[in-house]
């Protein structure tokens, strides 16, 4: 089987390209056989070939233009000119799979699977996102929905999504969960971690891994930590992985609390992985997610968690976690105070969510993803 993964963004930490890496070194290693190509743009490609498949020999197919390469005012226009560069080379490939929605190239593909990671810009609409976005985000999906063979989703959550919208794309959606890389795992304490980040080596924090996008609602997290008891307050730090800082700070003087509160940005996997180990707990309380891969990297690394009690955070999270209200910052504080409470529920918590990570692997990502390319190319969709 000949398939080729199309994707324009293969280098940042975000959750679709961690989901595209991931899933292509899972399915070389477990189907030697299978001849996989990447498609993205030249650019991508000549930076990232060597250092991010580097244990694996898979060719770059570098046809593709980066679609603001012209400015936004082009977008539509570079898209459409991807489509026909695709078309063309289809035809030489048993499955197209495109990993990313937002920027599938328009044009008839016979041969289409696609992953949806979320409809979000559609469920949100112009409260979240930029009007053009939005309408971009709709085009796309219209298409998928019209245009692929399978679609892919990350969580029940997603496909119940897909479902709401589009109840004639039930046949065609199948859920393949995704996971924490071998990377994230129990790491000693770096000292150098502490004042890196400003952190008084005896305070104990809470951590949040993610973008400020208002959907991830920050800023109820901060408000909640706000409301915590002043003796634990002034004991603990809450520290987000996130950025700018000069937005986090204001956010934070908004409930007088920036001297408890800290951030950085541009951390390596190592370093995440050892704040994750250290952490008091992870507390990652989105109002949406597609699915939630900081539940899994804390839990995998010891940290308990503490998330929403909606969306697909639930259903990665299982019983492995406290789960909140993130629309009430109480129920948000309630959770941080039950595990400052009670040590022993923190205790469980660890164990349980090393059970439950280990449920999740990209291995078991790749199998079912292949089972999907195999229902295409037999002809049973």
């Amino acid at each position: 089987m000949k398939v080729g993964v199309y994707s324009m963004h293969i280098v940042d930490a975000v959750g679709m390209n961690v989901y595209h890496r991931n899933l292509i070194n899972a399915l070389v290693h477990l189907y030697p056989t299978l001849e996989l190509q990447v498609l993205t743009t030249a650019r991508r490609a000549a930076r990232n070939q060597d250092s991010l498949y580097k244990d694996f020999n898979i060719p770059f197919v570098r046809k593709f233009f980066h679609e603001s390469m012209l400015g936004p005012l082009f977008r539509s226009l570079m898209r459409r000119v991807n489509g026909i560069a695709l078309r063309k080379l289809a035809p030489q490939f048993d499955i197209i799979h495109a990993t990313d929605p937002c920027h599938i190239p328009m044009g008839r593909i016979h041969n289409l699977v696609t992953t949806v990671h979320d409809i979000i810009p559609i469920q949100l609409g112009l409260k979240e996102t930029k009007a053009s976005r939005t309408r971009a985000f709709e085009k796309s999906f219209h298409f998928i929905l019209k245009n692929s063979q399978l679609i892919f989703a990350p969580s029940y959550s997603v496909l119940n999504d897909i479902v709401e919208y589009a109840p004639s794309a039930r046949d065609r959606i199948r859920v393949t969960f995704e996971a924490a890389g071998p990377e994230f795992k129990p790491t000693a304490p770096h000292e150098k971690i502490f004042s890196k980040y400003g952190i008084p080596r005896e305070a104990p924090f809470f951590l949040y891994v993610g973008s400020l996008n208002p959907r991830k609602n920050v800023l109820g997290l901060i408000e909640a930590f706000s409301l915590l008891p002043a003796d634990i307050r002034k004991r603990f730090r809450l520290l987000l992985i996130s950025g700018p800082r000069e937005k986090i700070q204001e956010m934070a003087k908004r409930y007088s609390v920036q001297n408890y509160v800290h951030s950085w940005v541009g951390v390596t996997d190592e370093e995440l992985a050892s704040l994750y180990s250290q952490a008091f707990a992870l507390t990652y309380v989105s109002l949406v997610e597609g699915f939630g891969l900081p539940i899994l990297e804390a839990m995998q690394c010891g940290c308990p968690v503490i998330t929403s009690n909606c969306s697909s955070m639930a259903e990665v999270a299982g019983d492995a976690a406290i789960l909140v209200d993130p629309h009430d910052v109480e129920s948000i504080r309630d959770g941080m105070l039950q595990l400052i409470e009670k040590p022993d529920l923190r205790k469980s918590l660890i164990q349980r969510g090393f059970q439950r990570a280990k449920e999740f692997s990209w291995e078991r990502t790749a199998q079912e993803t292949y089972e999907g390319y195999q229902v295409v190319v037999s002809g049973r969709v």
